[in-house]
């Protein structure tokens, strides 16, 4: 395998320009690379979110106050105090960071700055591996590993063949740095050099020549939408100055597309969101971009922050209703309802009932709990397990509306176990969609992060659990009159095309400061739905 290896690479396309995709050959940033090199040396592992790190990492700070005999002399000890949540998620990122640059903590006896003391501190108690795992002379486990220490285990292993003599096949015969390797930060000159030791045939670049500087044209627009319609008519001048090649038949359309010599020679950086772009796009009969930026407004997305919301004091009839009526699938066929988070017959029902009387508890509430347990009473063999699901989902909403935790209830036991019917649900109805796979690993995740904390208070910064499946969006059709390709990153220009567009984005906005979560109804909700960035 020959590999191309760039610093900013990571996501890069293989068919990044004509005559250059090849079979044998791959473009890697730094996590491709060490992705590679774990398979190769059997040293992948299972992901693991990174509130379950954060929360492991707080438990490690709490053993050293606790058995510290000044525990203010700890540097961070007052921020842990106020908000241990948001103290241990930075000082795990400093730590990772500083394992990352190379960083081996000293011996107590040394003078370290403040902020390298508290990390020294906890590190003494740090035993890097997976939960149920043990490390050196049979300690279990304490933090799971990050892509920091997935550096350090590759690079030891691979300096621990050399020094034994092993030898293992890494299937890489050739990798051509975009940067100096000798110039790259932290253990990475020491892992290009355990490869080129290995075997590996390690490319540095050329020196840099002087060279003229690229024409630029740059448009400055006072919205988006104007930029938009810049964009949109140099991409059309562009479409329409290309002769349109002939329709091509199924088997050849790979020739014609970007990725193939003839296709496409013009790369469009969309530094944004490209929605109003593409609405530009297709009033002049041109194929949208596609780039769609994450977004929590997908009903797999509001399923955890609508459910907490109906979970905890004061309920909101409204957020009940917007559960009640949430649909997660599509129906099995065309003709087939969606299928709602909630079971029809109980969501017909109860929505039935907050329309008659909005409120929970009254008599049209009860009313449909009792027709509901009638319709069990009264059902065939074949209907009783769906007329169960309704009548135990309509039951677990009661539970939630009649007893929700108030503020001074809200400790971590609590809240994991009202999130044990969503968990079941969520794991009934997925049916292998990624979608709804994602948000249930999201709610067990928000109860092994809970079961983590002190069962006796919920603290300040409530823990987060990132989606880690981007929203879906549409997707920019392959045709054959496409002139460009998109991309969001500069991994995405091609070597050997000079030409690119303009790289399109909206105007400067003002960022607002995130609030800490103080424990109350919205704040454990937005701590819960934590968007992806």
């Amino acid at each position: 395998m020959q590999m191309e290896f760039g610093w900013t690479a990571d996501g890069a396309a293989w068919a990044d320009a004509p005559g250059h995709a090849a079979h044998g050959q791959v473009r890697m940033g730094p996590r491709g690379l060490v992705q590679l090199l774990q398979t190769r040396l059997g040293l992948t592992r299972p992901a693991v979110d990174q509130a379950v790190r954060i929360a492991q990492y707080m438990q490690l700070i709490h053993q050293h106050l606790d058995s510290a005999s000044e525990p203010e002399a700890f540097w961070p000890s007052r921020s842990f105090a106020v908000d241990p949540w948001s103290t241990s998620r930075q000082l795990l990122r400093w730590r990772d960071a500083a394992v990352e640059a190379g960083w081996n903590p000293p011996g107590t006896d040394h003078p370290l700055p403040p902020r390298l003391a508290a990390l020294r501190d906890v590190e003494d108690a740090v035993v890097v591996g997976m939960p149920g795992t043990t490390g050196i002379a049979g300690r279990p486990a304490t933090l799971s590993p990050s892509s920091a220490d997935d550096l350090v285990e590759l690079l030891s292993l691979l300096e621990e063949l050399e020094r034994t003599g092993g030898t293992w096949p890494l299937g890489i015969t050739q990798v051509t740095a975009q940067e100096d390797p000798s110039a790259l930060p932290g253990l990475w000159p020491r892992l290009f050099a355990a490869l080129a030791r290995s075997g590996v045939v390690v490319h540095a670049p050329p020196a840099a020549q002087p060279t003229p500087g690229p024409h630029l044209e740059v448009v400055v627009c006072q919205d988006e939408w104007t930029a938009a319609d810049v964009a949109a008519r140099y991409l059309a001048a562009s479409h329409a100055a290309a002769p349109a090649p002939a329709a091509p038949a199924p088997a050849a359309a790979a020739a014609h597309s970007p990725e193939a010599p003839g296709g496409a020679s013009l790369t469009l950086l969309a530094g944004a969101d490209t929605t109003i772009l593409d609405q530009a796009l297709r009033r002049r009969g041109l194929p949208a971009a596609g780039a769609v930026a994450p977004s929590t407004a997908r009903a797999h997305h509001q399923v955890l922050g609508l459910y907490l919301d109906v979970a905890t004091a004061p309920v909101d009839v409204h957020q009940l209703a917007a559960l009640l009526d949430l649909r997660v699938l599509p129906g099995a066929d065309g003709d087939a309802e969606p299928i709602g988070l909630v079971p029809a017959a109980a969501r017909r029902l109860l929505l039935r009932a907050l329309t008659q009387e909005p409120g929970v508890g009254g008599p049209a509430w009860r009313r449909a709990l009792g027709e509901l347990e009638e319709r069990l009473a009264a059902a065939d063999a074949d209907l009783r397990p769906s007329a169960e699901k309704a009548l135990t989902a309509a039951q677990e909403i009661h539970r939630l509306v009649t007893d929700p935790l108030p503020a001074d209830r809200l400790q971590p036991p609590a809240v994991a176990a009202r999130l044990d019917w969503l968990s079941q649900r969520l794991q009934a109805v997925s049916r292998g969609d990624g979608d709804l796979l994602a948000s249930l690993t999201q709610v067990r995740t928000l109860q092994a992060v809970l079961g983590m904390l002190d069962p006796a208070t919920l603290p300040h910064g409530a823990p987060c659990s990132r989606s880690s499946t981007p929203a879906a969006g549409p997707v920019a059709p392959r045709w054959p009159a496409r002139r460009w390709r998109p991309g969001r990153s500069p991994p995405a220009l091609p070597r050997s095309r000079p030409r690119a567009a303009p790289c399109c984005g909206g105007p400067p906005r003002a960022v607002r400061p995130r609030p800490p979560c103080n424990g109350t109804r919205p704040s454990v909700r937005r701590c819960a739905r934590e968007a992806p960035t």
